[in-house]
């Protein structure tokens, strides 16, 4: 890390806070809920109900902290590939979470219990904000294995590489998976499932990459 200072650390070190918090408070809240069911659930739908207000907070809590990574990004890793785009990347991850909060998701998919299917503005803002968040990070992914490959870290650029093919690939299924849904053509999906395990493989390739510029002498 180029830049050692504490406020570098500190802001390096959102990165691993971040999605650490995050997966705990939306993994714990989906256990605890009534009618919710994680395999078939978006973590979004937790937005919804009267404990909504919690997960809505947990995604501008984690805008926030991805925001912050995004500047200690730019602080530590000052030259080479994806040393420009790293820290834009980055923060639109921050930005795109922070307006998945402010604009809940629609009720849809059987949550909550009961509820009929619908389709207003700010659930179309909220789709949109995913669309960005999940591009956002697989673009991370791929921005820093083009890094590693360039500087020979062959173990770190194939980890990089798989991490946002994995993130890419599970968000596609997720969204295959709802629209063969909402057309009837299935009635049983798993998108909740798949949608965890694209945003869990993105956060931790952050988890892991903050930890190994707090830990490595120069970046």
């Amino acid at each position: 890390m180029r830049q050692t200072g504490k406020m570098t650390r500190l802001l390096i070190s959102c990165g691993w806070i971040g999605t650490v918090l995050f997966t705990l408070v939306y993994t714990i809240d989906g256990a605890t809920r009534p009618g919710y069911d994680p395999l078939q659930h978006w973590i979004s739908h937790l937005s919804l109900g009267p404990r909504g207000w919690l997960n809505v907070l947990n995604l501008l809590v984690f805008g926030c902290f991805m925001i912050g990574f995004s500047f200690g990004l730019h602080r530590a890793v000052r030259t080479g590939r994806g040393a420009k785009w790293g820290p834009i990347v980055s923060g639109l991850i921050g930005v795109s979470a922070i307006a998945a909060g402010l604009f809940v998701i629609d009720p849809n998919l059987g949550y909550p219990p009961g509820s009929t299917p619908v389709q207003n503005w700010h659930g179309s803002v909220h789709d949109l904000s995913g669309a960005v968040l999940f591009g956002s990070l697989t673009a991370l992914c791929f921005l820093f294995a083009r890094r590693f490959a360039a500087n020979r870290q062959t173990f770190w650029a194939a980890y990089s590489a798989a991490s946002g093919a994995l993130v890419l690939l599970s968000f596609i299924a997720c969204s295959v998976m709802v629209s063969l849904t909402f057309s009837g053509a299935v009635t049983l999906h798993y998108s909740g499932l798949l949608e965890r395990i694209s945003i869990m493989t993105g956060c931790a390739w952050i988890f892991v990459y903050s930890v190994r510029l707090l830990t490595l002498p120069e970046e």
